[in-house]
Formats: C-alpha cells, structure tokens, sequence
C-alpha cells in the first residue's frame, strides 16, 4: 500500500501507513459503544457488513466495534501473537466484548471473523 500511493502520489510526504499500535486503536475506539457495533443484535448476521453499516464515531471512522477482530501491531504474548481488538460480527449482546477487550492471533491466522485497518502515521 505504501509503494502504491507513493508512486501514485497520494502518500504524504514523512508519511507511511501501517497496523495501529493497541494504544492508537484505543484511542479511536475509546468513544463507540454496542450500539454503534455491527454485530447480531437482531437477527443473525452470516458474514461482515460493508464498512458504515453504523454511524460514525467522533473522528469520523465507522464501525470500530464489530464486524471484525482488528489486528494491531502490539504482541498480545512472548509467542509472537499479535492482538485482536474490536470483537466481530458474530459476537451478540450477551457475549460482546468491549473497547477494551483483546484477542491473539498468530503470524498466519486467518479466519472470517478478522481483518485489519490502516493508520496514517509519521515516519
């Protein structure tokens, strides 16, 4: 993605894209809540939703809560287990995590459920 929009010319200048840290996906998930989560509140979901399936949170970025596990950059473990932060769209009322809940994935987990989003951060 990086080599991409730099040769596009879309990439900031001192700029680079990258998994959030647990601290910066903290920060622009500190203010959503269940009810903004995309999840099986209603009826049962059978896949993830397009993304602003909820409103936005204060920064403008949608659905940080539910529809998929986030990676970030942080070890969850001295396994080299990275952490999972968000919950997903199979996750209900009753056994839906928080902002600050945290799951591990290892270097090569994959599975329906988790996905990722970019930051833009200095270099």
């Amino acid at each position: 993605l990086n080599q991409f929009e730099r040769k596009a010319g879309k990439l900031p200048d001192g700029y680079h894209y990258s998994l959030p840290t647990e601290s910066q996906w903290s920060m622009f998930s500190a203010d959503a809540d269940i009810n903004q989560a995309v999840m099986s509140r209603t009826e049962s979901l059978s896949a993830p939703q397009d993304v602003g399936s909820s409103e936005p949170n204060k920064y403008g970025i949608y659905d940080t809560l539910g529809n998929v596990w986030e990676w970030c950059q942080d070890l969850y473990d001295d396994k080299g287990n990275h952490s999972l932060r968000g919950g997903s769209w199979l996750s209900s009322p009753d056994n839906f995590p928080s902002a600050e809940t945290r799951q591990a994935g290892g270097p090569k987990y994959a599975d329906r459920f988790t996905g990722f989003r970019v930051v833009l951060v200095p270099n």
